[in-house]
This record gives C-alpha cells, sequence and structure tokens, in this order.
C-alpha cells in the first residue's frame, strides 16, 4: 500500500515555480502543528544562509570590480614610471655624455698651451744652460708636470665613477722616478724646514714594467699631503721588498711623516672623495680631498690596499702593496764598484735616514764608510782616525746641523793641523748656495745642491777620485754661476705668495735688483709683517689660505689710515686675468696689476712704476724712457764705454759670460729688428715700424748705442704723432746706425759673434 505525501498542495494553489523558498513557504502555511513550525525555522536558516551568500556574492563581484580597476592603475603607474625611468636614463646619459665632453674639452684647452710650455721647455733643457739656468728650467718643467696631474686627477675621478679607468704597463726605473719626486717638493720641504728623502734600498728591484705615471700620481698626492700637514721633522718615502722571484716582485710602499697626524675617528673617513679629516682643515691647509680618493682607487686597481697608521701629533704612514713585474731588459750602467771601492769616507749629517741612506749607497759602491751625526762628532772620527793612521780621504757635509753647520765645520777642518789634508764635499739647498770663492774660502772642493740624486753623487765622488780629489775640479766646473746682474734699484719690498715656486721665481727675477726683500706666505702674514716694518712696495698674491689678499689688501689700508701714513703701493699677482679681475683689484684697494704668468721686463717695469724714480735703471730703460745719459760719452761715438765696461767689470767680478751672452742677444735680436722695420717701411706699415723701433730703443740702450736708441726713440714718437715722413727718415737713418754698431760690437767682441 503506498505511502501518502508528506505535503498536498490543494488544487489550484498559486505558487512560484522559479523560487524554492516561495514555493516551500506556500506549503507550509498550509500545515500545522510541530513539523509544520520546524521546518518554518529551517526554511528561515536557509533563508538567512542564501542572503549572506548573495551579499558575499556581491562584495566577491565589487571586489574583483575594484581589483580590475587598481590593476589597471597600477599598470598605468608602471607604465608610466618606466617611461619616468627611461627619460631619466636618458637624461643622465646625455648629462655623462656632456660631462665627458666637457671635461675632454677642457682637456684640450688646457693641455695644448701646457704641451707647448713643455715642448719648448725640452728644447731650452737641450741647449747649453749654466747650472742655475738649467735648475730653473727643470722647475719649469716639473711644475707644468704638476699642474698636468691636477687636471688629471680631475678627469681621473671621473673615469673612477664610471668604470673607465685603464692602466697601461711600460718599463720604469724606480729610483729615479722617487728622485724626480722628492726634487718637485725639495724646495717646499726646505722652506718649511722638513727633511725630504726617498729611500730604496740596493736590494729593491729597480727595473720594473707598469704604470709608473698611476704610481708617480699615487706618490705625489701622498707626498703632497705629508709635507701640507708636517711642519717639524721630516717626510720619507720608502720602498722594501715583501716578495720577488723571476718575473714579478711584491712591493710595500710608504710614505711616512712627523706631521700633526689623523684622530681615530677621522681616519674612516679621510679616503672618501672632498672629504678631509674635519673641517677646518681645507681652511687652514686649502685643497680639495680629491687627491686621497684618486689614490685609494688607483692602489684598488693595481689589486693592493691604501692603509694608514696615524697618531695626533706623532705623524702619520700611509702604505699599500703592489705586485709588478720585473723588467729584465739589459740597461747600460756605471761601474758603480770599481772607481770608489775602498775609499775612506766620513759622511756629516744629524738626521738619521740621511745618514742610512748614505750608508746603503757608499756600502754599494765599496766605499769604508763612517758617519757622523754633528760637527763635533765629525772632528772625534776625524781625530781618532788620524790618531789610528788611517786618516779619511774625503768627507760629505750637510750644511744645516745644530750646533755647527757645515761651514763652520768646514773650516774647524781646514784649520785642524792634526788633520792631514782631505776633499770636502758640501750638500746644500737650493736657497744656501754660496759663490764659488766663499766655498773655496771654507776649503769646500765641490758643493753639490739638495736633493742630490744617487748618480749624481757616485759621479762627483768618481770624478774627485780620478782628479787626485778635486785637483782640477773647483776650476773646471764653476760651482755657482751667476745670471747677468742691472744697476740696483732701491726699496724694500713685501712678497706674498703662498705657492713655492712662484716665490722662488719672483726671488729669482728680483736677484740682483739690489731691493731688500720681505718674504711671507699668506695675507695675515702679511698683514702682521705689515705692521711691524714700512715697506715701499708689497707684491700681493690674491688667492691664498688663512687671508687672502683682498682682505689684507683691506687690512692693510685699515692699518695706514688709522696711523695716518701715506698709502704704500700694493700691486696684485693673480693668474685670473679677465678684464673684470683688475677692476676687482683697484676696488679692494690695490694700486696695480700683474697677471700671472709674468716676465722679468714686465715685473722690472712694473717696479719701476712704484719705485721712487732716482732707482731707474739704464740696463732695463722702462718702455718710455729716454735712453741713459752718460757723461763720458763723446759726440759721435757709436758705443758709450761707460755701459759697456759695466759688463766687463761685471766679467771681471766672475759673472762669466754675461758680456758674451749679452752682446751675442744684442747682435741676433737687432738683426732681426732691422730686417722687420725694413719690411714695414716698404709696406707703409708704420705700426710694424714704431714696434720694430720701440724695441731696438730699449735694447740699443743696454749695451750703450745710445746714439741709435735716441733715434729709435724719434722713429717711435714721429709714428705716434703722424709724422710718417719724418718717421721713414728717422727708420732709414736708424738702419744704417745700426750696421755701424753691428760692424763695432763685433770687432771689439769677436767671441760673440754668431
Amino acid at each position: 500500500m503506498a505511502a501518502s505525501p508528506l505535503l498536498v498542495v490543494a488544487p489550484g494553489a498559486a505558487t512560484d515555480k522559479h523560487d524554492p523558498l516561495a514555493r516551500l513557504e506556500s506549503l507550509l502555511a498550509r500545515l500545522d502543528g510541530p513539523l509544520a513550525q520546524e521546518l518554518r525555522e529551517v526554511a528561515t536558516s536557509i533563508e538567512q544562509a542564501l542572503a549572506g551568500e548573495r551579499q558575499r556574492a556581491e562584495a566577491l563581484s565589487e571586489a574583483q570590480a575594484d581589483a580590475l580597476v587598481n590593476s589597471a592603475m597600477i599598470m598605468s603607474d608602471l607604465q608610466a614610471s618606466q617611461a619616468e625611468l627611461e627619460r631619466a636614463r636618458e637624461a643622465a646619459e646625455a648629462a655623462s655624455r656632456a660631462k665627458s665632453e666637457f671635461l675632454a674639452n677642457m682637456s684640450h684647452e688646457i693641455r695644448t698651451p701646457i704641451n707647448g710650455v713643455l715642448g719648448m721647455n725640452e728644447i731650452l733643457l737641450r741647449t747649453e744652460l749654466s747650472a742655475k739656468q738649467r735648475r730653473c728650467a727643470v722647475t719649469i718643467r716639473n711644475s707644468v708636470e704638476a699642474l698636468l696631474g691636477v687636471i688629471n686627477d680631475i678627469l681621473d675621478f671621473s673615469k673612477i665613477e664610471s668604470g673607465k679607468l685603464e692602466l697601461h704597463e711600460s718599463p720604469f726605473d724606480l729610483r729615479a722616478l722617487l728622485e724626480q719626486l722628492v726634487e718637485l717638493y725639495a724646495e717646499n720641504a726646505h722652506e718649511r724646514g722638513v727633511e725630504l728623502n726617498a729611500v730604496l734600498p740596493s736590494g729593491v728591484p729597480n727595473h720594473l714594467l707598469g704604470d709608473d705615471a698611476r704610481l708617480r700620481q699615487i706618490f705625489t698626492n701622498l707626498v703632497g699631503n705629508a709635507l701640507k700637514f708636517t711642519h717639524r721633522g721630516e717626510v720619507v718615502i720608502e720602498a722594501s721588498l715583501e716578495h720577488q722571484d723571476h718575473d714579478s716582485a711584491t712591493l710595500r710602499f710608504a710614505v711616512r711623516d712627523t706631521g700633526i697626524g689623523i684622530a681615530p675617528e677621522a681616519r674612516a673617513r679621510i679616503f672618501d672623495a672632498f672629504t678631509q679629516a674635519d673641517s677646518s682643515t681645507q681652511r687652514r691647509y686649502g685643497g680639495t680631498g680629491l687627491g686621497l680618493a684618486i689614490s685609494v682607487q688607483l692602489v684598488r686597481c693595481m689589486g693592493g690596499e691604501l692603509c694608514v697608521e696615524s697618531e695626533l701629533d706623532k705623524g702619520s704612514v700611509f702604505s699599500f702593496s703592489v705586485r709588478l713585474r720585473r723588467d729584465h731588459t739589459e740597461y747600460p750602467t756605471e761601474d758603480e764598484r770599481g772607481a770608489l771601492a775602498g775609499v775612506h769616507i766620513l759622511a756629516i749629517d744629524d738626521n738619521e735616514t740621511n745618514r742610512a741612506i748614505y750608508r746603503d749607497q757608499l756600502s754599494h759602491w765599496g766605499c769604508d764608510f763612517d758617519a757622523a751625526y754633528d760637527g763635533a762628532h765629525a772632528l772625534e772620527c776625524l781625530r781618532e782616525a788620524a790618531r789610528a793612521g788611517r786618516p779619511y780621504e774625503l768627507a760629505i757635509l750637510d750644511m744645516h746641523m745644530p750646533g755647527m753647520d757645515g761651514l763652520e765645520l768646514a773650516r774647524h777642518i781646514v784649520a785642524d793641523r792634526a788633520l792631514p789634508p782631505m776633499t770636502l764635499v758640501m750638500l746644500s739647498s737650493i736657497s744656501d748656495q754660496l759663490s764659488a770663492e766663499q766655498y773655496r774660502a771654507c776649503g769646500i772642493t765641490q758643493h753639490l745642491t739638495k736633493p742630490v740624486r744617487q748618480h749624481e753623487l757616485f759621479r762627483c765622488l768618481r770624478r774627485l777620485c780620478l782628479t787626485a780629489f778635486g785637483e782640477t775640479v773647483a776650476q773646471a766646473e764653476p760651482l755657482v754661476q751667476a745670471a747677468p746682474a742691472v744697476t740696483p734699484l732701491h726699496g724694500r719690498l713685501l712678497v706674498v705668495e703662498d705657492n713655492a715656486v712662484n716665490r722662488e721665481v719672483i726671488i729669482d727675477l728680483l736677484d740682483g735688483e739690489g731691493l731688500t726683500l720681505d718674504v711671507v706666505t699668506n695675507g695675515q702674514e702679511a698683514v702682521d709683517a705689515f705692521t711691524a716694518q714700512r715697506y715701499d712696495l708689497v707684491l700681493m698674491d690674491c688667492q691664498m689660505p688663512v687671508l687672502d689678499g683682498f682682505t689684507a689688501t683691506g687690512a692693510i689700508r685699515v692699518l695706514e689710515r688709522e696711523r695716518d701714513q701715506q698709502p704704500t703701493p700694493i700691486v696684485a699677482l693673480t693668474a685670473n686675468a679677465l678684464e673684470g679681475d683688475r677692476g676687482r683689484c683697484l676696488a679692494a684697494g690695490m694700486d696695480d696689476y700683474l697677471a700671472k704668468p709674468f716676465t722679468a721686463i714686465g715685473l722690472r717695469e712694473m717696479l719701476e712704476r712704484w719705485l721712487k724714480p732716482a732707482a731707474l735703471t739704464a740696463a732695463t730703460p722702462a718702455a718710455d724712457a729716454a735712453p741713459p745719459a752718460h757723461a763720458d760719452v763723446a759726440p759721435g761715438e757709436l758705443l758709450n764705454p761707460a755701459a759697456l765696461a759695466h759688463f766687463e767689470a761685471r766679467e771681471r767680478a766672475g759673472r762669466h759670460g754675461v758680456l758674451q751672452r749679452v752682446v751675442s742677444a744684442y747682435l741676433d735680436q737687432s738683426r732681426t729688428l732691422i730686417g722687420q722695420m725694413r719690411d714695414a717701411l716698404t709696406a707703409n706699415n708704420f705700426d710694424g715700424v714704431r714696434e720694430a723701433a720701440h724695441a731696438l730703443k730699449s735694447s740699443s740702450a743696454v749695451v750703450g748705442a745710445d746714439t741709435l736708441s735716441t733715434l729709435c726713440r724719434e722713429v717711435e714718437e714721429s709714428c705716434r704723432a703722424g709724422d710718417f715722413a719724418g718717421a721713414a727718415s728717422a727708420a732709414h737713418g736708424a738702419i744704417v746706425l745700426c750696421g755701424e754698431v753691428l760692424i763695432a760690437l763685433g770687432a771689439r767682441y769677436p767671441q760673440s759673434q754668431p
């Protein structure tokens, strides 16, 4: 029998066929009892669950819609960011290209004239020069190379940033590299009272393969820094051998100083670009802080690591090791042992490093060598050796020693009758050079200028031995060759210049002028000197540490007003040669302006403008000054005997070659000027006529051709006045007269003829 259905829908009941819950509700409405109630509760729960699911479905749908929108926005942002990054990359590449092009162009523009200077200087070095002239030319070369080093620093920093720095291997002489470096900084070290040495033991390989230019660059940065921060003691470049085999050698290099040291907290950042130990360092010492940053990168490129050890007020040691290939090329060498073997030599120097260098070099040459640390110790050694029957044959003396300097020691040695005669060799700095007569008067046979290269010392000692210890050396090779002098000027000058080479140039250019010079190195020292002393003229550099020239000039002018004294002429010396720079100097209270580099003539003319007229000299008359008149010149005489007697007297006083150089130069120059004057006349170029006459006027006065000088002045004045007929007439007369002067000079001084 079939079961009856639970729910029976009445016929004709309305239901929603598409809504199960509605149908269920319709059915439940017809039921009564507990079962119907329970079913209604179940239906309610189902309805609530379905409502919740609908809400979640709607939320999910909205979330999906939001996600699609956000994805689209993110994609849009990513595309915009990518485009922005692409534009930034292109801009960076363009900026890098622009920087590279700028650096390349600037490098070219600066290097072109520098190469000209170096090239002409090398030509000059191949000509016959006196010892002083050659040293000046070498200083020019070293200074220009240092300038190139600064330019290279800037370019190298850019290359390092871009990872494009490359090393170039070539053969080089390590000893020559270190000696050149010491020579470059020798004067700077001497002025600071600092001993500068390079120690290269004889066992260290000398001929190597590597990038010597980069190695020199590292040493230049390290030594320059060491000298900058060292005010007493010494700076030493040391090389030692860590390991070697047939093909390579690992060398340890160190630059040691006794300077101010570096605080522990500052050591970590000194190798960062444009950073120094503290903020006061740059103000006091100058510099960019770029050198060490480049050096540490260069050392890394060579496979090493630049390290520093330092203690405040006790100095610093910068060191690194590099592995270099050995150069087995056979180079010609001198026999460094035979000529000096067994020679009994005493070296006297108060510096322990110098004594160690002598010990290594002299022992390597086979000498019987001893060292003394001061004058008293040297005399004791000399007397003891004489008593023992083994006297010293040669002594090497240092000029600067405490208690008893080299000259005083030499006098004691010569005066001591218990000592047999011996050869004395003096070593002194550039600024200590005396005349040959002064050295000989003290018993000095030979004088060498520090720093002395090893081969120079060897050749000097060998030559002295081969000539029986100085029998003719002093006469064959003058110890000091003096430059031609002019009639002295008069006055006390204050020279303010922070650059050591520039100071040397100014002092040398003013040598023999009869001027009293006080030299200081910055504006503050200038103000201090001016406070204590009156001056007739101040030569003021503009860019200096501590106090620049403009500020120092202002301070001097305040002092003058407070003291109610007349203003002292102040002449600016500056490398800035733009039109506005002169105005800035004058606005600062300066009276004149001399752009660097300047010539001896330019400096002389500037001095003549500001010093007393009575001090003017006939040797280099000012551009518009009349030729000097001499009381003893006879009418119609071609050459003034007084002017020529002046140079002849210089010759007799030991200024050998000055007369020949002056006359030879005049013969060459005047022939050229007369040719220029003749060509200018033919072309009716009276500007050219005037320029030739102006040049011939001054040089003719130098050799005493006063009549010719006067006639050239007439040519010059007629050209300026527009009297071209008068100028032509006087110029023709000058051409004829100049020919007669040349004949007279050639007959009087035939050795000066080309």
